[in-house]
């Protein structure tokens, strides 16, 4: 195995730190991969083909040395193995092109084998197929054309004929010497020809030592035709190709430009069996352009080291992750890419290679399209919903110190380590597993998702907690005609702040959400949704929770951050279980049965909106096959993945026949019973803390202290907004609008995402819109967005704005 090379450019592995690993762990000498030289070396030097000059001719001349092969545009290294003498090569229809050979080899491209086999014994006959051995005594050529005059004779004035076309057969060396043949009119289909000459890029003219007329064939010119051809390799794999060892070259340029990568495509090279990829995809994408180049052995980045990956990773936007101990790296790197410059992915497979390895590339392929659509998703929905998401986070973070019923989850870290939970969804299978939960209610701290309280409730089950997510006011119709007085309701800073003033829960249980990745030099990033950088900078530390996109994914991640190590889940199908979309007893299943009527059933409303969604099926709990959609799978994926992650917890699902999530104990009620049952009761120790206790006693006076003695943050954001708008003025006949913009923005980070939208929208259509239109773009933007945030804001500088009798005035 290749050892690191002296000279390997220390900016690389300062870049990519975790490139210098490859050598560690490949450094032995029993390696199954071999980098091995085409049967085609295409000019493995120019200098070998002349003596000197640029005109200088390459065969025919006087030039050429005995006992060289002829240079050929064909894929036979060997047709010309044992000649004595040197002709040359041509692409051209011209005559007389060796008028002094004094032999006759005749080459076809006619298919059929058996057109001559009636020929004299003397005539040799090599066919265009794959049959190696369909000239046996051949030994001697002497040129090769693509004449197609059947009528001329490529050696007039001579005794006999010399005329060899274009072909691909490799040749038999060990056969006798001929000195004549008869003459045999060449058969050349036309089809043939047009083939031939439309792989060719440009003619190389006749020409010959005595020719008049002859165009010399010069170094430049093979130079040119040869570009980038120069000492082409194959991988072997156990001794077993893993690219094309007649021309790997060709093969990868065909690969390429199939694929068609635009200049915002995200590339993807699964399988490096053939190095010239990395070559060929090298010198067409453009630097800072990401080029991810995956292999299934670690052993081959030393080994392709020296002539291709050093040159490749120097260049910005280029990255190598190969083998499975290095395969966690991408998914690191997938977790921090900047989806906003991407436009799409373009894989470029190498067939030999993933035939090798079928399990491992494909399971890489599926994951990257699977978090290239996740990651396609979230920006959608941050175009959506970003504005209104800062907006809210502004608000609540007002009301957070004008409010006495306010608290924080990063109060309750790890509190409830020695209590099992109970997370409770609206899928269908909830209604099935009521008297469970009723049964060992006094086991549990239940958490209650917003969409599967009225079902609680109807069954007189009080949760513990209720969580709720969604920053717009349709959450609102999961609380109406409820009384949730004595439960505190977990709410993430985005929620809608007009929707917590009005469903009068005990206490609000603030809570943050926020993504944590790792790059691939293994460096710990953390993104907070917008505007929680201002929330933060005022309040302190609210509590990380993660979110995979849904109330169940964060309800979830806050039973995880308050300690619990065992929790237990119903409701969670993520599928449609029997065709349904929500358990029974649900807002949705009320809005619906609203509308039955004699042609319209419960079912038929089911089926509707299930047939618009994206569907699939996937594997069930009981083994079978279940339908769900595109939304509720990546749920399950998220769940998956933070399951594999979480090895001192334990997950148990209670269910009959939804969605398989791995990484979590699948159980019906009856056996989740029996561990129960060895359990304490847990005596509600919670009850005790604030959140739970009645704050309306204090007169919902406020109790937390400011961060520092500055002014109301609602003067903060409001006095940001006045000021960014009289600036919008000024900008408009600025001709540096933009770094003033950037300025500005500089120093007031929390604000910026209010227009991150129409920024990605320029970013993806710079070349295609002009300055005017760019500007217009932008400070429409800025203002439109900052003049909706000044109506929200205004009201909550009113010092009676939060109290009892102005509730509901948002």
């Amino acid at each position: 195995m290749s050892q690191t090379p002296d000279r390997l450019q220390s900016e690389i592995f300062k870049r990519k730190p975790y490139l210098q690993n490859y050598f560690v762990l490949s450094d032995d000498d029993s390696s199954d991969l071999q980098l091995l030289p085409t049967k085609i070396q295409k000019l493995n030097s120019l200098e070998s083909l002349s003596a000197s000059s640029e005109t200088t001719e390459f065969a025919g001349s006087e030039n050429a040395n005995l006992g060289d092969d002829y240079v050929s545009l064909d894929r036979d290294k060997d047709s010309d193995h044992d000649v004595s003498s040197v002709d040359y090569v041509t692409l051209d229809e011209g005559e007389n092109s060796n008028p002094n050979v004094n032999t006759v080899d005749y080459v076809t491209l006619d298919t059929n084998k058996d057109s001559i086999l009636d020929a004299d014994a003397n005539l040799n006959y090599v066919s265009l197929e794959n049959d190696m051995n369909s000239n046996p005594e051949l030994i001697r050529v002497d040129y090769v054309s693509l004449t197609t005059d059947e009528d001329k004779n490529s050696n007039p004035d001579g005794d006999s004929e010399n005329h060899v076309s274009f072909e691909t057969d490799q040749r038999s060396e060990n056969i006798p010497d001929f000195t004549k043949s008869e003459n045999i009119e060449s058969e050349i289909p036309k089809e043939d020809i047009a083939s031939i000459q439309s792989k060719s890029n440009r003619k190389l003219e006749y020409s010959n030592d005595r020719g008049a007329n002859s165009t010399p064939l010069s170094k430049s010119i093979i130079q040119e035709e040869f570009e980038n051809k120069i000492l082409c390799n194959y991988v072997t794999k156990n001794q077993v190709n893993l690219a094309s060892s007649y021309d790997s070259y060709t093969q990868a340029q065909r690969n390429f430009d199939t694929s068609s990568p635009s200049d915002r495509d995200l590339v993807i090279l699964l399988g490096l069996g053939n190095p010239e990829i990395i070559r060929y995809s090298n010198s067409k994408i453009p630097p800072n352009q990401v080029i991810i180049a995956i292999d299934d052995s670690e052993k081959i980045v030393p080994l392709l080291w020296n002539q291709y990956l050093q040159e490749f990773a120097k260049v910005p936007g280029r990255h190598i992750f190969c083998g499975e101990s290095f395969i966690s790296l991408l998914w690191n790197y997938f977790d921090g890419l900047p989806i906003e410059r991407i436009s799409g992915v373009k894989i470029i497979r190498n067939k030999s290679s993933i035939d090798s390895n079928p399990n491992f590339y494909h399971h890489v392929e599926e994951r990257i399209l699977a978090t290239f659509s996740a990651k396609m998703s979230d920006l959608l929905t941050k175009f959506e919903f970003e504005t209104l998401w800062t907006s809210n986070i502004l608000r609540n973070t007002i009301r957070y110190f004008h409010s006495g019923n306010n608290f924080l989850i990063s109060d309750f870290r790890d509190k409830l380590q020695s209590i099992p939970a109970l997370l409770v969804s609206a899928g269908p299978s909830l209604r099935k597993n009521l008297e469970f939960i009723h049964k060992f209610r006094d086991k549990f701290f239940i958490m209650s998702c917003d969409t599967s309280l009225k079902v609680l409730l109807k069954y007189n089950i009080i949760p513990d907690g209720i969580y709720t997510l969604d920053a717009q006011m349709n959450s609102i119709f999961h609380f109406l005609g409820e009384d949730i007085r004595k439960v505190p309701l977990f709410a993430d800073m985005v929620s809608a702040p007009y929707l917590l003033d009005t469903i009068k829960p005990r206490s609000v249980v603030f809570s943050m959400t926020a993504k944590y990745t790792n790059d691939a030099a293994g460096n710990l990033n953390r993104e907070v949704t917008a505007g929680g950088e201002f929330a933060q900078d005022w309040i302190g530390d609210i509590g990380d929770i993660q979110s995979g996109g849904s109330v169940a994914t964060t309800a979830f991640d806050a039973l995880r951050f308050m300690g619990c190590k065992e929790i237990f889940f119903i409701g969670q199908d993520l599928a449609y279980t029997g065709r349904e979309i929500h358990s029974t007893g649900t807002h949705h299943n009320e809005k619906w049965l609203g509308l039955i009527n004699r042609k319209n059933s419960l079912e038929r409303i089911n089926e509707i909106i299930v047939r618009k969604r994206d569907t699939r099926y996937v594997d069930s709990i009981n083994g079978s096959q279940v339908l769900t959609d595109y939304v509720l799978d990546l749920y399950r994926s998220w769940f998956e993945e933070s399951a594999s992650s979480l090895a001192n917890m334990r997950l148990i699902n209670i269910g009959l026949n939804g969605a398989n999530i791995s990484g979590m104990e699948n159980m019906q009620s009856h056996e989740a019973e029996v561990i129960l049952a060895t359990k304490q009761s847990h005596n509600y120790p919670w009850r005790n803390w604030k959140p739970w206790i009645d704050q309306s006693s204090k007169d919902a006076q406020p109790t937390h202290i400011k961060k520092s003695d500055r002014q109301d943050p609602a003067n903060v954001i409001y006095d940001d907004i006045l000021d960014l708008l009289n600036k919008v003025k000024i900008w408009k006949n600025s001709e540096n609008y933009n770094v003033e913009i950037e300025s500005w923005f500089k120093s007031r980070l929390y604000l910026r995402r209010l227009y991150r939208k129409t920024e990605v929208y320029l970013l993806r259509h710079r070349d295609q819109l002009d300055s005017i239109r760019k500007r217009k773009l932008t400070l429409d933007t800025i203002e439109r967005e900052f003049k909706k945030l000044k109506r929200k804001i205004y009201p909550m500088m009113n010092p009676d704005f939060f109290s009892k009798n102005n509730r509901s005035s948002s």
